[in-house]
């Protein structure tokens, strides 16, 4: 699997002094001088397992890249190896979530096989990422009723119970009825 990392250097110069010659600006060459404090800093904040088992990452290549309106950002690539069939995989993100960038959001784009793409948020709130090779294994069945937000469990209790005192009124009233036509 790689891993395609983009961090903006503003959130991360703080934590590991990126800007070496203190000149104001950030190059791919500075972030080459602190690539051991780059790996060491993702490989405490980012954990990738596979039915379990931790995985260790290899950093593949680093680069800066531009996104979206030339906002610079460092691109880490780290490549793992499953080494065998994986019916689980669990992506933990926690990097930045401190009085750094407590406000801090990354993105996950995942491409399967096929081509299609979903999406993922990571935020404080929301660290985890479980895919599941077999979308109708049971435990990604239980994963997915239990991200079911609350307020349609609430809804969906609500209506219950108006369902049911609907049906005691109508016992009710038919009930009162009958009793009348006896009269």
């Amino acid at each position: 699997m790689r891993y395609e990392l983009l961090l903006l250097p503003d959130e991360m110069s703080p934590l590991l002094n990126l800007d070496v010659d203190q000149d104001g600006s950030f190059t791919i060459e500075e972030a080459k001088q602190k690539e051991s404090e780059l790996k060491e800093f993702v490989s405490r904040g980012l954990s990738v397992k596979a039915d379990g088992a931790e995985l260790q990452a290899k950093l593949g290549s680093m680069e800066m890249i531009e996104q979206g309106l030339g906002i610079p950002m460092i691109k880490l690539n780290f490549d793992y190896n499953f080494g065998k069939e994986v019916k689980e995989l669990a992506i933990k993100y926690n990097l930045l979530f401190t009085n750094v960038s407590p406000t801090h959001h990354n993105f996950a784009t995942i491409t399967s096989l096929d081509g299609s793409t979903s999406e993922h948020d990571f935020d404080r709130s929301h660290p985890m990422l479980k895919l599941y090779m077999d979308p109708h294994s049971p435990q990604a069945i239980v994963d997915r009723m239990i991200k079911i937000p609350s307020w349609i469990l609430l809804v969906s209790l609500l209506l219950l119970i108006a369902a049911i005192l609907l049906a005691v009124r109508g016992l009710y009233l038919k009930k009162m009825k009958t009793k009348r036509r006896r009269k």
